[in-house]
């Protein structure tokens, strides 16, 4: 007895199962190659938006006589235009108006490149309230701050991601969600303050081998949060930074990611945001990205020799 064909050209049971299994062995082996190119692509993002903030830089640079904004601890001395012997507001930037609750008025490297970057609400700023709503803006100035394969944790960010001052009173600080919300992680060998460690205050002038030494990078938050074993009292005016402990260098990113005394936390590095890599930003203005271990980054300085 003959089988009856099919003449309408249609596909048997077996047949489209087969198909079907086709199909989903191929999507199967593609996802992960689309994975690797969206990964690929963001990281690509990552160092464009870098590349952005440097060129923000060397523009203040020129209209702040050789000065960029300052980042990290600024606990010694006081942070208002006299004590950062700036008396004229020449070197840095200020908000328009003093809180009560904070009456230092120095903004830190985010909010002091907002103007430049289209929002104007930072400059305009009446009140602590509309600097909050700024900054929790997710399509504000802060957005090219965060790395596009970070993804931050919900939270509350308050007054010291845009001034260094006292903290406001009644506004809560979520320590974890300040952590996780940074995405990058800055030289305070050169944008901090604190004379004990010989920084450079943000004086390009005095930054020593521009084309090796970091701006900023991708990172978290780490030992500039907790400040483990320093003795040091931590006020509520953080930055997310690598910062040296050492008077004189050289000082590198390797020291940090070694943890030995020099300089940062290895917390600090963020392994899996690029599978193992991080974006780095030079003061000469160009972006490298290098393998997070001791071999690849053992020249790049937070202090170069002097």
């Amino acid at each position: 007895m003959r089988r009856r064909q099919s003449t309408n050209g249609g596909f048997t049971l077996v047949e489209l199962l087969v198909v079907i299994g086709i199909i989903a062995v191929l999507i199967a082996m593609l996802l992960p190659i689309l994975a690797g190119a969206r990964r690929a692509a963001m990281q690509v993002q990552c160092a464009a938006q870098i590349q952005q903030i440097l060129g923000l830089v060397q523009n203040h640079a020129v209209i702040h006589r050789g000065y960029v904004p300052l980042a990290g601890l600024l606990n010694s001395p006081s942070v208002d235009p006299n004590g950062l012997s700036d008396a004229n507001r020449i070197k840095y930037d200020y908000l328009s108006f003093t809180p009560a609750a904070a009456p230092n008025m120095l903004m830190c490297f985010t909010a002091a490149f907002a103007q430049d970057l289209g929002d104007s609400r930072i400059m305009q700023a009446q009140s602590v309230n509309d600097l909050n709503v700024a900054q929790l803006d997710p399509n504000g100035f802060l957005r090219i701050f965060r790395c596009p394969s970070h993804l931050p944790q919900p939270g509350t960010l308050y007054g010291p991601v845009l001034y260094f001052g006292a903290q406001v009173v009644g506004a809560p600080m979520d320590w974890v969600a300040w952590e996780e919300s940074q995405s990058y992680i800055y030289n305070e060998a050169a944008l901090g303050w604190d004379d004990n460690f010989n920084r450079s205050r943000g004086q390009l002038s005095k930054i020593h081998s521009q084309s090796q030494t970091m701006i900023l990078a991708d990172g978290l938050g780490g030992e500039t949060i907790r400040l483990n074993g320093l003795g040091v009292t931590l006020p509520n005016n953080t930055f997310s930074t690598v910062y040296n402990k050492v008077s004189s260098g050289p000082v590198t990113l390797a020291d940090a990611l070694a943890g030995n005394g020099k300089a940062g936390d290895p917390e600090n590095f963020d392994t899996l945001r690029h599978r193992g890599r991080m974006n780095i930003g030079f003061f000469d203005g160009h972006v490298e990205t290098r393998i997070i271990s001791a071999n690849d980054l053992f020249n790049v300085y937070l202090m170069p020799p002097q």
